[in-house]
Parts: C-alpha cells; sequence; structure tokens
C-alpha cells in the first residue's frame, strides 16, 4: 500500500520545527483518534489511495524540496542536516520516528505520552522510552507459519531408533563440563558480550534486527541478516580471534561442515539470531544418541542492563570445546597458507635437544608471541612445542593480547528510570558488555578494560586508570572460519 514520509525538517535555532513537539505533533494530529475500527480502516484505505495516485506523477530522481519516489526506507544517513523523520506505515500499522517503529498507528498516543515515549533503547537507537504505556508501543511479530508437512516416514523411524538421553541438557550437562566457567570460558564469553554489544549499537543492525521481527517466514529473511546470523556464531564458536577471514557458503539456510562418518561426537546449531539452541550427536558402535538443550536467548534486549544472555554463554562455551589444534588449522589457512599446513618432522628432533624441551617452557615463550599465526610457527618445532601452541591457541586474541580471564564481575549498566536523561539512555551501550580483562602481551601480564568504540566517558577512565585499555572492533563484514565439527542451521523467528 505505501508509507507516508513526512519531508525531513532541519534543525537549527532558526529551523526549530522538524522537533516531536512542533513537527511531530502536527504529524501525530493527522492520524485518526477516538474513532470506530471501521472508520480507521477506512481512512487507511483513502490514505493508501491517495499515495498511489500520488506515486503515478512521481519520479525516483526529484528536485530539492519535491516530493521523493523510493523503494526504501529513508534514514537520517541519507539527508545532510536532517535530525527527525516522522513515517506513517500503512502496511504494517506503524509509526516510525528516525527509521525505527516506535507507535501502534491505530493506537496513538496523546500529545504528552507521544513528547515523553519518544527516546532510545540501551543501544543508542530511537525507541519508545522503556516506560511508555505498553497499549501504545508498535507490536509487529510475525504470527507462526503454518505448521510444515510431517516428515517422510523413514526420517522419523530413523530419528526415533536413536536413544535420546533426555528431553533437554542444561549447556554443562550436555558438554559433560563443570557447572561454574573456566577461566578461558569466562574471557571467551566477556569477549562474545562485547562483540554482540557492538554489533546491536550499528545502526543499521539495529535497524534489521527490529525489521526482523516482522518477517512472516524463513524465505524473507535479507541476505544482510543471513551474514549477521552467521557471524555472531562464527563470534561464539570460531577460532577466537574477530579478524579472521571466512568466504560464506552460497547456501545460508543449512551449512553442514563435517562430511565424514566417523564414530564420535558432533554438535548442531540451530539459530535464529534471537535465540538457538545446540544439538549433540554421539555415534558408536551401538549407534546414534541425541540430545540438545532448551531453546535459549542469545542477542539480549535492547533494553537489557547485561549483555550476557544464556544463548551467548551456551555457544561461548561450546567454542571453548574446540581443540587448540583445530584453531592452529584455521589460523594457518587464514594467514599463510591456503590449507592447513602445520608439520614438525619426529625424525629431525627426536634426537635433539629441542625434543627434551617440556611443554611448560614453549608455554613462556608462546606468551611472547604477539601474533596469532607465530603460534603455527611455534607449532611446528616439536610435539611439545604443538602442545602448547594449541593450549594457547584457545584464548581470545585481540590486537596482540591474549585474553586469559576476567577481572572481577560484569555490573549491570544502571537502571533507566522515568527521570533518566536522554543523554545517559543513548549512551548506555558504551557501558553494556564492557569487561576487565587478565591479558598477556608480549609476556608481560596487565588488566585491559575492553570497551566499544568511541567511548570516552569518564568511568572508563576511572575503571582504567592507568591507561591500559584496549578499544575492540570488529568488521561486521569480515566473517571468519568455523570449526570443521559444527551444522548451522539459520532459522525464523516467531512468536
Amino acid at each position: 500500500m505505501g508509507t507516508v514520509v513526512v519531508p525531513p525538517e532541519t534543525n537549527s535555532d532558526s529551523y526549530p520545527h522538524g522537533y516531536p513537539s512542533d513537527l511531530g505533533l502536527k504529524v501525530l494530529h493527522k492520524i485518526p483518534h477516538d474513532v470506530s475500527k471501521e472508520e480507521f480502516e477506512e481512512w487507511v484505505r483513502l490514505t493508501g489511495e491517495h499515495l498511489d495516485a500520488l506515486a503515478k506523477g512521481l519520479t525516483m530522481n526529484a528536485h530539492d524540496g519535491d516530493p521523493v519516489l523510493t523503494d526504501k526506507q529513508p534514514v537520517l544517513d541519507g539527508f545532510i542536516d536532517i535530525d527527525w523523520i516522522y513515517e506513517i506505515d500503512l502496511d504494517n500499522l506503524v509509526f516510525h520516528i528516525d527509521s525505527q517503529p516506535i507507535f501502534h498507528l491505530d493506537n496513538m498516543p496523546p500529545d504528552k505520552v507521544f513528547l515523553k515515549a519518544i527516546s532510545f533503547d540501551h543501544f543508542g537507537h530511537r525507541a519508545y522510552h522503556k516506560y511508555t504505556p505498553i497499549q501504545f508501543c508498535y507490536d509487529w511479530h510475525a504470527p507462526p507459519p503454518p505448521p510444515p508437512p510431517p516428515p517422510p516416514l523413514d526420517s522419523l523411524i530413523a530419528y526415533n531408533s536413536c536413544p535420546n538421553r533426555s528431553s533437554t541438557s542444561s549447556i554443562y550437562e550436555l558438554l559433560d563440563i563443570p557447572m561454574a566457567l573456566s577461566s578461558l570460558e569466562r574471557a571467551r564469553t566477556a569477549l562474545v558480550g562485547l562483540l554482540v554489544t557492538q554489533c546491536m549499537a550499528t545502526i543499521s543492525v539495529g535497524h534489521y534486527i527490529r525489521v526482523l521481527e516482522s518477517v512472516p517466514d524463513h524465505d524473507h529473511i535479507s541476505q544482510s541478516m543471513l551474514k549477521l546470523a552467521l557471524l555472531l556464531v562464527k563470534f561464539a564458536v570460531g577460532p577466537p580471534i574477530p579478524s579472521l577471514l571466512f568466504i560464506p557458503n552460497e547456501t545460508w539456510d543449512f551449512i553442514w561442515i563435517r562430511e565424514d562418518d566417523k564414530e564420535g561426537t558432533i554438535y548442531g546449531i540451530a539459530f535464529s539470531i534471537f535465540h538457538c539452541a545446540i544439538v549433540q550427536l554421539d555415534k558408536d558402535k551401538r549407534g546414534t544418541s541425541i540430545s540438545h538443550t532448551p531453546v535459549l536467548q542469545f542477542l539480549p534486549s535492547f533494553y537489557a542492563r547485561k549483555i550476557s544472555t544464556p544463548g551467548i554463554e551456551a555457544l561461548s562455551r561450546l567454542g571453548c570445546q574446540s581443540s587448540g589444534v583445530e584453531c592452529l588449522a584455521a589460523f594457518s589457512e587464514a594467514y599463510i597458507h591456503p590449507h592447513p599446513h602445520i608439520i614438525h618432522k619426529e625424525s629431525l628432533v627426536t634426537r635433539s635437544v629441542i625434543a627434551k624441551v617440556p611443554v611448560e617452557v614453549w608455554m613462556n615463550i608462546g606468551y611472547f608471541i604477539l601474533l596469532p599465526f607465530g603460534l603455527v610457527n611455534l607449532a611446528s618445532i616439536s610435539p611439545q612445542a604443538m602442545s602448547a601452541a594449541a593450549n594457547l591457541a584457545c584464548y581470545p586474541w585481540v590486537k596482540g593480547y591474549i585474553l586469559v580471564d576476567v577481572v572481577g564481575p560484569i555490573l549491570p549498566i544502571p537502571a533507566t528510570t522515568k527521570y533518566t536523561r536522554q543523554d545517559e539512555i543513548r549512551d548506555n551501550h558504551y557501558q553494556l558488555g564492557c569487561a576487565t580483562f587478565t591479558a598477556l602481551n608480549g609476556g608481560n601480564h596487565m588488566n585491559m578494560l575492553g570497551f566499544q568504540p568511541g567511548n570516552t566517558s569518564p568511568w572508563r577512565d576511572a575503571l582504567c586508570p592507568n591507561g591500559a585499555s584496549m578499544e575492540i572492533v570488529v568488521p561486521l563484514m569480515d566473517f571468519g572460519v568455523l570449526p570443521r565439527v559444527f551444522l548451522v542451521t539459520v532459522l525464523g523467528l516467531y512468536a
């Protein structure tokens, strides 16, 4: 049907009328209030017909000041000196502000509520205030799709023949690991949380995640969101280096990375960006057993006070189960050679002094390595050196620092109240996900504060008075190598 885009206005001392208190209220007053459902639907129909007629006389290249015909939602970045955009979305019955869905079009708030509700979420995106009455807040979640047809009978028979350990298992039960996180798991989970925060604070990602709520089925998920899904999985379970390169497979909905039929344990990940579940398949001579976690929240709420979620922790702990040798192979493939290239000839080192050097010594040498591909060279010296390199390869590497643990608990950001200033709410994402790591660099132990790009707030200097901090930046199109034992299924989201 279409969308009414009110011409954006420049905000300055001379042109204050673009603000919600002026232009925003004028747009609000164009929408029918206190009318019957039939009257509102008639207004939507007539407005849509008017837009269709108007569109016939417009071109894609209008002159300045003329109405613009476009097939893309306008964003603030596309206009110079523009601070506010108001949209009346007739297709979804949503009122957008600055390209973000805010209100129910068929239940718009009164003037005072309208002005108080225009705020930010905790990731700096335009959003309704956390305390906005729920009846006015948009809700465009797509209904669940119809049930799929039943699978073939032989598939059901094969599945039912597999012993299932339990209906669901916790992640530590599934992986048979302690309930408490190890130092490696703490460092990796905190880094994944920091990277997820950076993704969610990105304007385009923050916008498309909300759009994803309205996607009716898997076929309507955009390629950019499928890439984001694989990127987030890579953050959690791939080699713990944000900058590794990865050329995505052309098939996005189902990727089976392990092709052999050997005995052992393999894992699968069902992932929708919002939620995830992990499946474990144990295969031995007696057959295959299946167990899995419940559906776990992966992405935090846009109003979260802490970034950690059960899904982030579960995938991070799963990633820690990859052997260091797998990580070394990924480093070698990405940095040195198109194929894994880690060798050490036993005949050359068996009778030498190198063969007698214990793993602990090689570990201490490894602490002085500044780049991950240096571990590949270390691993090529001897079996003991490979063991040391494999141990170090499991830890996150960022800008030459090896993150070995997290210092203290990661505290939540202050609670948002009705009286919290707008700029404080907008800048919350600079604190979300930030953690102080115990790190190694050139053999030196230190505490490092990991923070969001652009953060210059006073609390950062208070947490890290000696300037030992690192800005962790992850290119959103920089996909890393996934381990060779994981199944990734990108799913749609259903309410």
